[in-house]
């Protein structure tokens, strides 16, 4: 597991790192200083790991950016409060992160993703042309007189 930060995230996402080192666990870090361009060896790094998790104090962007940038398995944990991340709240998140690698649930049951005042369900995506409901018996307006108006 790769945590890949940005920003302010660094000494939460440091601490939390060390802190499951020290007590056996196998994650990496990497923190990006800049971007735009990305560092040159930033698709190798990561590519090199099964899953990088992503904490963010926002919506996500730098999430998708990784995501379509270089199309891997980026996992974004965000938080839209005010606040920072804590320590302790990364250690959480991160330890369940992989005991998912691991196929072992995390204790304490499912850990839901960290915004408050967002929904964790992504949205729907735009309806198919087939899935759009068109209704077949009314007639499509003649009255273009609006239009020239």
């Amino acid at each position: 597991l790769l945590v890949l930060g940005w920003g302010s995230t660094f000494g939460p996402i440091s601490a939390a790192v060390r802190q499951l080192r020290e007590s056996g666990l196998s994650v990496a870090q990497a923190h990006l200083r800049y971007l735009n361009p990305m560092p040159a060896n930033t698709a190798d790094v990561l590519r090199s790991y099964r899953r990088i998790l992503i904490p963010e104090m926002n919506m996500g962007q730098l999430s998708l950016l990784i995501r379509g940038t270089y199309l891997v398995d980026a996992q974004s944990y965000t938080r839209v409060r005010g606040l920072p991340f804590s320590s302790a709240e990364l250690v959480e998140v991160i330890a369940a992160e992989l005991a998912q690698l691991d196929g072992v649930a995390p204790q304490g049951g499912e850990l839901q993703n960290g915004a408050d005042d967002v929904p964790t369900a992504s949205p729907a995506p735009f309806p198919q042309a087939d899935e759009v409901p068109v209704p077949a018996d009314e007639p499509i307006p003649a009255d273009t007189s609006s239009v020239n108006a």
